[in-house]
């Protein structure tokens, strides 16, 4: 029996007021451990990059971009050596924007960081870069469909890393790491915060 428990017995003298009293103040400490936002309480004061103030949580780090809440895995001080000045500021500001994947090549962190800031701020859509199994529910989208009022963002597999601007699509090439840093990149700059 642990050790709690035993405690509860001998103080409350009953083995079931003991479970109510577990119960009930475990009720409490999740009620009163949330923050009142909702959000995650931040792990650290928060660091400052012009008029932004990242704060870090389990989630990620969080910073207030106008009235909305955004959220990178990467400062911008972590990423300030990829270079991304090939892609215009507006690039991902079309009417629509698309996030071509390869079900079986995914980079997991990288496509939550883009979907959680873009889905809210844009008239963005996830697709399939070909017609593959874990696609039948999406629209195929790669490169060539990109045109004046439509963006698509392609991640792909590489040891070669590298940031393409063409035409209004972007393709980012690498690892799991070096893709996931350029996305933070590309959003630091759409967002106008580096």
């Amino acid at each position: 029996m642990p050790v709690l428990s035993v405690l509860l017995i001998l103080v409350v003298g009953d083995v079931r007021a003991s479970a109510l009293l577990i119960m009930v103040l475990s009720v409490f400490g999740y009620i009163f451990g949330q923050s009142s936002s909702g959000n995650e309480k931040p792990a650290v004061d928060g660091k400052t990059f012009g008029e932004y103030t990242f704060k870090m949580t389990t989630g990620g780090w969080f910073a207030n971009v106008g009235d909305k809440q955004i959220v990178f895995r990467y400062l911008p001080d972590e990423v300030g050596a990829i270079d991304v000045s090939s892609v215009p500021n507006d690039a991902l500001k079309k009417g629509k924007v698309y996030l071509a994947i390869s079900p079986d090549k995914r980079f997991n962190i990288a496509e939550r960081d883009i979907y959680y800031n873009l889905k809210p701020n844009t008239n963005f859509q996830v697709a399939c870069i070909e017609d593959k199994e874990g696609c039948a529910e999406m629209p195929l989208k790669a490169c060539k469909d990109a045109e004046e009022t439509v963006a698509v963002i392609e991640l792909t597999v590489s040891n070669a890393t590298s940031i393409v601007y063409d035409s209004n699509c972007i393709t980012v090439k690498g690892d799991e790491v070096f893709v996931t840093k350029a996305v933070d990149k590309l959003l630091h700059a759409y967002f106008g915060i580096a």
